[in-house]
């Protein structure tokens, strides 16, 4: 079965690269879970994280995009919901406990191609047959076609629609999304959604410093993204590397340093804010400027000091608006109040997305356990919350530290609350 599961055929792509769970992201995100029904995107987003690394690997073709063979995802589910115990395997167990599945992490499942090949269609209406919960993320407007909607309204276990719109500046995004609809036909994409009773969200990301991050213009987009029938917020700053760099550079026709440049002044500007903090965690929370900008896991981002500030006056701003907030980042939890970081554990979401796990063994909720309880060992966790893999949990729980600033390992395997950084 496996290696008909993995078979690729014409344009087809492996079945085992569509579905999965990512594993670096167990201990980092509640939803990692994810299924792309297509391998390459005509958005081609400049700053798509996605597009670098699939670039990277020459997988890249967002001319002629490649798909799954749906025929597969439905054996697949058939071969799991007949089992009476979970399998073995951290995917089987995942899909047999049905933990939301996120579709369109990678590549946008609604890009044009959808409108011919409809492989996103077939999807969800695999999905609906077995009465799977899932979360849409999309910058397309063809989701609130009718043919889709009707879908959407008939899942038996739910589902939640999230757009992605990082500005309201039409000339800015045109440049940074080439391929992408225009925001217009999102806004009104949104208020279809909504008008049908669909619940909706809208990630926030990337925020670009110096270019969509403003008080001013972020109040604007809060309040506009409200009124379209946003219900919740969900928010992370721009991450880069040399190719998202380059694409962005050449995109807005500004000097190949620019956002370098950008960068290495927030990080003074948090070695000046923030002094004390900085000299004291300066290698563990990297919020000291040093002369030069340095490369975290694979990105150059934005220090954590200056980001959590930002962070805090965007959830301000929303609940100023009556929207929620949360942040996409394991950094801190304590602004998602330790829920699922896409919201969908909230009373409201939960009447829309119905399931009984998800990953909530992992940073972002795990910050309340500790701080509850003092001190935690891994059996502790797994006891008290379901991990989608608990293997790779395990692994990744003796660098939790990495995850969560405010804990101390205890020396002997578990990890204690120590507020040393002020969230």
């Amino acid at each position: 079965m496996r290696g008909k599961l993995n078979k690729s055929l014409g344009n087809h792509y492996g079945f085992k690269s569509a579905l999965k769970i990512i594993e670096p992201e167990v201990m980092a995100c509640n939803l990692p879970l994810r299924l792309d029904p297509y391998l390459g995107c005509k958005h081609n987003c400049t700053y798509c994280y996605a597009r670098a690394l699939k670039t990277m690997r020459r997988q890249w073709n967002p001319e002629s995009p490649k798909y799954i063979d749906t025929s597969l995802l439905q054996k697949y589910f058939s071969k799991v919901f007949s089992s009476k115990k979970p399998p073995e395997s951290p995917l089987g167990r995942a899909i047999w406990n049905r933990v939301p599945i996120r579709i369109g992490t990678d590549t946008d499942p609604f890009q044009p191609c959808e409108k011919t090949l409809r492989i996103t269609k077939k999807t969800l209406k695999i999905l609906n047959d077995n009465s799977y919960p899932y979360i849409i993320t999309t910058k397309s407007d063809i989701v609130s076609e009718p043919e889709y909607v009707q879908l959407l309204k008939t899942s038996p276990a739910g589902v939640i629609v999230q757009f992605t719109i990082i500005s309201l500046n039409s000339d800015l995004v045109r440049r940074l999304e080439p391929g992408a609809p225009d925001i217009s036909r999102q806004l009104t994409a949104m208020e279809k959604l909504r008008d049908e009773g669909i619940y909706v969200q809208t990630r926030i990301s990337p925020i670009i410093p110096s270019l969509t991050d403003s008080e001013e213009d972020m109040e604007v987009l809060i309040n506009t993204l409200k009124e379209a029938g946003s219900k919740d917020l969900i928010v992370e700053y721009l991450r880069y590397n040399s190719f998202t760099r380059r694409w962005m550079t050449n995109a807005l026709n500004v000097k190949p340093s620019h956002f370098d440049e950008i960068y290495t002044k927030a990080y003074e500007e948090c070695s000046q804010s923030f002094p004390e903090c900085c000299r004291l965690n300066k290698n563990r929370f990297r919020c000291q400027w040093t002369p030069r900008l340095k490369m975290i896991n694979g990105y150059y981002r934005m220090p954590l000091r200056l980001k959590l500030e930002k962070y805090r006056k965007f959830k301000e701003q929303a609940e100023r608006n009556g929207v929620r907030l949360f942040v996409c980042s394991e950094e801190f939890p304590e602004i998602n109040a330790c829920m699922n970081c896409c919201g969908i554990t909230g009373e409201e979401a939960g009447k829309h997305l119905r399931f009984k796990h998800d990953n909530e063994a992992c940073a972002n909720s795990l910050a309340c356990l500790i701080r509850e309880r003092g001190r935690v060992s891994v059996e502790d966790v797994l006891n008290s919350m379901f991990s989608i893999d608990e293997n790779a949990f395990k692994r990744q729980f003796n660098n939790l530290n990495k995850y969560l600033v405010n804990v101390k390992s205890d020396g002997h395997g578990g990890w204690m609350y120590e507020e040393v950084f002020p969230i």
